[in-house]
């Protein structure tokens, strides 16, 4: 697989970056995490040089659940991935392990791509608890022998424009790429928090790293700006 960028756009919307992104990327895979309503509009650019993931997918499949965007509709509708775990679904949402288990299986079983998100608070990163954090996350959702992308977020770097060190990053992509391989897990490891197109080169150094989960950045025209970049350094 490709290294990729995944561009989260959250509760917000700029299809003039979706325009701008270039479609001679050959070296990574640009994704884009629209709100639902959008995905029907972006067709025509997932049969091409962007992939498209929703955001989040429910927990239920069709049914009496007002409001629910079931893992189904959104392969419909075209989308490759599906982002599951993210901490602020955690934060405000409350969903837990169980949740995403659950969403996982239902977004493997209707062919999409899962991106799942691990990440420990600043609470936990002093406290020096995070690798007991970030083990619990990824054992208690993440099954035997699946495909999955996993996406490192420590939530205290997220919108904050602070980023661990590299060596900080280093520890957790190995215990990861450790976890994985112990129950036969494939796909690849991303990391997300404060990614720039200042710091994507050192972050691109960092071994077995295959990519990155985006959030405000991707609004802007700099998320071009990352992509063309990491497209290049990919190249060399």
């Amino acid at each position: 697989m490709k290294p990729i960028v995944v561009g989260n756009w959250k509760a917000n919307k700029n299809f003039e970056v979706f325009n701008k992104i270039p479609s001679n990327l050959n070296n990574i895979e640009v994704a884009i995490a629209l709100p639902h309503i959008y995905i029907p509009q972006t067709v025509n650019y997932s049969k091409h040089h962007i992939s498209i993931s929703g955001q989040d997918c429910s927990k239920f499949e069709s049914g009496p659940y007002t409001g629910e965007t079931p893992a189904s509709f959104l392969k419909e509708n075209h989308a490759k991935y599906v982002i599951i775990g993210h901490s602020e679904r955690r934060r405000y949402f409350y969903e837990n392990s169980s949740d995403f288990t659950t969403k996982i299986n239902n977004a493997l079983a209707a062919g999409l791509g899962v991106i799942y998100c691990i990440g420990e608070n600043s609470l936990e990163r002093e406290s020096n608890e995070y690798m007991k954090v970030l083990y619990d996350q990824f054992f208690s959702v993440v099954g035997q022998g699946i495909k999955i992308d996993i996406a490192y977020e420590p939530v205290w770097a997220i919108g904050s424009g602070i980023i661990p060190k590299k060596e900080e990053i280093s520890e957790v992509i190995e215990h990861i790429q450790r976890w994985s391989r112990s129950i036969n897990v494939s796909g690849r490891i991303l990391y997300g928090g404060s990614v720039s197109y200042d710091n994507i080169e050192l972050l691109h150094s960092i071994n077995k790293l295959k990519g990155f989960l985006i959030g405000g950045i991707s609004l802007k025209t700099e998320f071009v700006d990352i992509c063309e970049k990491y497209n290049s350094l990919n190249g060399q």
